[in-house]
This record gives structure tokens, C-alpha cells and sequence, in this order.
């Protein structure tokens, strides 16, 4: 019997040394710590030992998940999973590990947290993502281009798409009309446009409009738009 008790407390010493525990009470008041908890949630043991538990909880995570786990635990059942939390400095550190409720005489006494430090797997994971959305973002960009100049080529006639009141794609037949390597883009812009350029920008109520006629090396041009996008307008000169 000895033999045994003190086996188990050398499992307990390894598992105290190499994992964050806390214990709270049915109430959720933090009843013990171990150190390795203190250094990753940045608090001491006197700043936790009596607090509820809940000024570990990140705002990230729902009132119904936390609901699920003391549900899960209540029914005497043992919760695995990943939670963020919320450490002393307001930065969030990710705990991995199980809830264990402790049961004597059919009853649970306290519930149990014993948890690995995840936050750099968690980290490294989203960091990995958010390049994922980059490079599908910068990918999205490509091929929006690639249909633009599609697009644009497509056209018989001279035109350009702007964005933010500036060109960003424009066909061959609009160069030539332009000779836009010489000419200043604001004032292309400008001259095309006029003054229901700005009107227009700030409230487009239809996808397609005419906005006005202009004269250009003796041709005279009706100006229309189309909405391609939210943010992006196609103008197209047809001679009259």
C-alpha cells in the first residue's frame, strides 16, 4: 500500500511539473493553482485563489459554450477541449486539456483543470491562416484583373474601369484616343467626367447610366457607365 501511495504521488509531482492546474470549487472560485497556471495567465496565486474563475474568460467565447462544459462536468463526465482565455495583461493564452469533476460518494466536490499551454500551436496557426487569406486575397486580385483586361479588350470601343476616382485598367482603343502616356490621369478624368463624376461616385443608384456628352479630336462621344463592382466603374465612349 505504501508502495503504491508513493507512486501516486510521483505521477502527481510529474503532472503538477509539467502541466497548468487549477482547481476551482461548484461555484467557480478558484480554490488552488500551480505555478506553471500563475506563469502563463500572468496572475499570482494570491490574485486567484478566492476569485471566480470567470476573469479567466475570453470575450471570444460564447456564455453557451461555457454553459456546455458545466453541463458536461455536472453530469460527472470529464470535458476535453481547447478554450481561449483571457490572461492579467488582457492578451489571450490558450489552455488544452480536460475538466475532471471530483467525486466522493457519488457527489462532485470540485471540479479540476488540468491543461497544457497551446497558445503558441494557436498562434502559429492563425498566423498560417491569415497568409492562407492573403495569398487567396492576392490570388482573387490576379484573376480580377486578368478578367478586367478580358473584359476591357472585349470592347469595341474606347474604354476604362476607375476605382476610388482613379483608372486602374484601360483598353488599347482608349490609349490611342488618349495618347494617356502624356496626358495626366486626373485630368483625363476631368475632362471625361466633368463635374457628375463626383455626384455620381457619392451616390451610384443604377448599375448602368449615361453621364454626359463630350467632344474629343472633332468626335463627339456619349459618356456611359456600368457598375462592375461596389467599388469599381466602367466608362465607355460611344461616337454619336
Amino acid at each position: 500500500m505504501e508502495k503504491l501511495k508513493s507512486y501516486i504521488n510521483k505521477i502527481g509531482n510529474i503532472i503538477n511539473e509539467q502541466n497548468l492546474i487549477h482547481i476551482t470549487d461548484l461555484d467557480g472560485k478558484i480554490t488552488f493553482t500551480n505555478n506553471n497556471f500563475c506563469e502563463v495567465s500572468g496572475y499570482t496565486k494570491e490574485e486567484l485563489i478566492g476569485q471566480n474563475q470567470d476573469i479567466l474568460h475570453h470575450p471570444n467565447i460564447s456564455d453557451e459554450y461555457y454553459k456546455d462544459i458545466l453541463k458536461t462536468i455536472n453530469n460527472k463526465d470529464v470535458f476535453k477541449g481547447t478554450i481561449e482565455n483571457l490572461s492579467k495583461s488582457g492578451k489571450s493564452f490558450w489552455l488544452r486539456g480536460v475538466i475532471v469533476p471530483s467525486i466522493e460518494n457519488e457527489e462532485i466536490k470540485e471540479y479540476i483543470y488540468v491543461s497544457d499551454d497551446a497558445t503558441k500551436e494557436i498562434n502559429q496557426q492563425i498566423e498560417l491562416e491569415q497568409l492562407e487569406d492573403q495569398e487567396a486575397l492576392e490570388e482573387l486580385k490576379k484573376a480580377t484583373t486578368i478578367h478586367n483586361n478580358n473584359l476591357l479588350e472585349s470592347i469595341p470601343l474606347p474604354s476604362f474601369i476607375i476605382q476610388d476616382k482613379k483608372i486602374i485598367n484601360k483598353n488599347e482603343l482608349f490609349e490611342e484616343l488618349f495618347l494617356i502616356e502624356s496626358i495626366n490621369e486626373d485630368d483625363i478624368i476631368s475632362s471625361i467626367l466633368g463635374t457628375s463624376y463626383g455626384e455620381y461616385i457619392l451616390d451610384i443608384t443604377s448599375s448602368s447610366c449615361i453621364l454626359n456628352n463630350i467632344e474629343l479630336n472633332e468626335q463627339t462621344y456619349t459618356v456611359k457607365s456600368k457598375k462592375l463592382t461596389n467599388s469599381e466603374i466602367l466608362i465607355l465612349l460611344i461616337s454619336i
